[in-house]
Order: C-alpha cells, then sequence, then structure tokens
C-alpha cells in the first residue's frame, strides 16, 4: 500500500468538508478527522484508522482489507479498523463520517 501524504487522499478529505461539520485535528498522535469532538478517521503510521460499528469492522476484517486497529498498549479497539491493502480509502473516510455524523 503507498504511504499515506499529505498530498494523498486524506488531505484532500480534510480540504472537502465544505459542506460538513468535521474538522482536523489529532488523536494517538495522529492526523484526525474529527466530528462533534470525536474522531471517526485518523492517519497513523502511515496508515488509515476508522471507525466503525463492530460489525462493519469484522467485515473489512474477513474480506482482508486490513485489521483491527490496536491502542498503544496493543490492545484490539472494536471499533477502529486500520487498513492495510489498496483500497479506495477515500470512500471509507466518508463512509466512517456518514457513521459519525449518524451516531452524533
Amino acid at each position: 500500500m503507498e504511504a499515506l501524504s499529505d498530498e494523498s487522499g486524506f488531505a484532500a478529505v480534510l480540504r472537502d468538508r465544505r459542506a460538513r461539520r468535521a474538522q482536523g485535528g489529532h488523536r494517538f498522535g495522529a492526523s484526525a478527522l474529527k466530528l462533534g469532538g470525536k474522531t471517526f478517521a485518523m492517519v497513523t503510521r502511515e496508515r488509515l484508522v476508522v471507525k466503525f460499528p463492530p460489525a462493519r469492522v469484522d467485515e473489512l476484517v474477513r474480506a482482508g482489507w486490513g485489521k483491527r486497529f490496536q491502542g498503544s498498549r496493543g490492545r484490539n479497539m472494536n471499533e477502529w479498523f486500520a487498513l492495510t491493502k489498496d483500497h479506495p480509502w477515500a470512500e471509507l473516510t466518508r463512509e466512517a463520517y456518514r457513521h459519525a455524523r449518524s451516531s452524533s
């Protein structure tokens, strides 16, 4: 998977928030997108990490697109998915935004 950079699609999603309430910020030392103060997507260790319902994370893991994100203590975080393969990740970021919006 190509490393994500400031010129990547993640940066494009950050710029493309004219009609969104999303805000940029940091979480776990990573660049992050937040809605209502809560992170729904971030780039850490050059990987996209998004927040979804556990069932969606399970689906993405079973499909082989990535794995559950592990926090700093190595604990799997059931609602966080870390993309490890090429995938239209901007689409996943937008899906995570929609999930965050419906949960707030």
